[in-house]
Formats: structure tokens, C-alpha cells, sequence
């Protein structure tokens, strides 16, 4: 049995989509529609099995706790990493603690500007005039 990593979860969901559809094809246009968590819910509305909404219980608690230890792994080794002797955990904590700004809209009387670009055409618009 696996022991809860990424390439274990692939191999179930691989083996879940020979069971369910075998036609299924991460390539085809209508992938996002045809994965295996939905194509279990499509059934499960048909059917309002229990033991189905069990299984699609268990898969999608499966994989958020697959996903949290995940990105607990990769916080632990980026800590790890970190070197005690320079300025890196400062700069790690400022990175953490900081909260990124959206850069504010230039409005003008006849748009409101979002882009750089939008914000270049409507101050040589404005100088025009």
C-alpha cells in the first residue's frame, strides 16, 4: 500500500478512471468535465447511492490531506533551508508577513485606466488636450 504521496494518489486515480470511464483522456476538450471526482457525483445524482457519496467522500478527503502534507513537506524544507547566520529568516518573515497591494487605477474623465499600458495611452491622451 502507498503511503500518502502525490505519485500514490496518481496510481488510485489512474486506477479509478479504468473503472469509471476507460475512455478517459486528460487531452480531450471536455477533460475538466469528465475527471473522476465528477463523473462520481454525475452518477451519484442519478443514483443517490450512499455508498457512493461515501467513495466521493473518501477521495476528495483524501486528497486534501494528501495536498496539506504536501505543502507542510515544502514549508518544513524551506525552513530547513534557510541559513541561520544571514539575514534569511528576517527576509523569510518579511516575505510572509507582508500583504502584496494591487497597484491603483488612473480614472480620467473618460476611462478608468488598469493596465500599464492603458495608463500610458490616458496620460498622452490627457497631455493632448
Amino acid at each position: 500500500m502507498c503511503q500518502g504521496t502525490v505519485k500514490c494518489y496518481l496510481e488510485s486515480i489512474d486506477r479509478l478512471r479504468s473503472q469509471i470511464s476507460p475512455t478517459w483522456c486528460p487531452t480531450t476538450p471536455t477533460a475538466g468535465r469528465n475527471t473522476p471526482v465528477n463523473l462520481l457525483r454525475r452518477r451519484l445524482k442519478i443514483t443517490r447511492d450512499n455508498a457512493l457519496k461515501a467513495q466521493i467522500n473518501r477521495l476528495l478527503w483524501s486528497v486534501t490531506n494528501q495536498l496539506n502534507d504536501w505543502r507542510n513537506d515544502h514549508w518544513s524544507n524551506t525552513l530547513e533551508s534557510l541559513d541561520l547566520d544571514d539575514k534569511a529568516v528576517w527576509k523569510m518573515t518579511r516575505r510572509v508577513k507582508r500583504i502584496p497591494t494591487a497597484p491603483l487605477p488612473l480614472v480620467t474623465p473618460w476611462k478608468l485606466a488598469l493596465s500599464g499600458s492603458e495608463k500610458a495611452e490616458a496620460r498622452a491622451d490627457m497631455m493632448e488636450v
